[in-house]
């Protein structure tokens, strides 16, 4: 009786390392492009809680609650934002100075961009004793190795917090009147 060897061909073998690495070249970018959504949406949904606490902190304390996004330098800035910080703007300079105590903070996530953009230029988004923001506008996040990868978050003067819709289906979200918004 001959014995014969068990297991897989050298052929076999090469084939099934073929297929793999096909399958693998094709899931690739659908990986990284959901994982990019995934980062976006996490820090949406903590700049979304982020805000709620803001709004809620300043109806519960009879207080003006500012946010900020700070820069590396620890100054409120519009675009090169490194965190998100609440707090009370003591001297009601608009701005956030050391020796102001931060109620809530939230780091933001490397792989994210941040922008602000409140009316008037302003550098931070204030909520007043009954929650209405004193400012109207939205923060943006975006993915920095994706551009289409973007959300945001708008704030109403009545200090209502919604997240732009993607009104045309297309993935990206857009402004009330259509056009797209970007990272910039």
């Amino acid at each position: 009786m001959k014995n014969k060897a068990s297991g897989f061909s050298l052929l076999e073998l090469i084939v099934t390392l073929l297929i793999i690495a096909i399958l693998s070249s094709i899931a690739a970018p659908a990986f990284s492009n959901f994982m990019n959504r995934q980062s976006v949406e996490a820090q949406t949904y903590n700049v979304w809680r982020l805000l709620n606490t803001t709004r809620e902190l300043a109806i519960n304390s009879g207080k003006q609650i500012s946010i900020c996004g700070l820069n590396s330098n620890n100054q409120c800035d519009r675009s090169d934002i490194k965190k998100l910080v609440v707090y009370e703007d003591m001297n009601k300079n608009k701005t956030f100075d050391a020796d102001e105590a931060v109620a809530h903070e939230i780091n933001i996530n490397p792989k994210n961009k941040v922008l602000m953009r409140v009316s008037g230029r302003a550098r931070t988004l204030t909520y007043n004793s009954t929650g209405y923001a004193r400012q109207f506008g939205g923060i943006i996040v975006c993915s920095m190795s994706d551009e289409d990868v973007i959300e945001k978050i708008t704030v109403n003067r009545a200090g209502r917090i919604y997240k732009s819709p993607d009104r045309d289906g297309d993935g990206r979200v857009e402004k009330a009147t259509g056009e797209e918004i970007v990272c910039e």
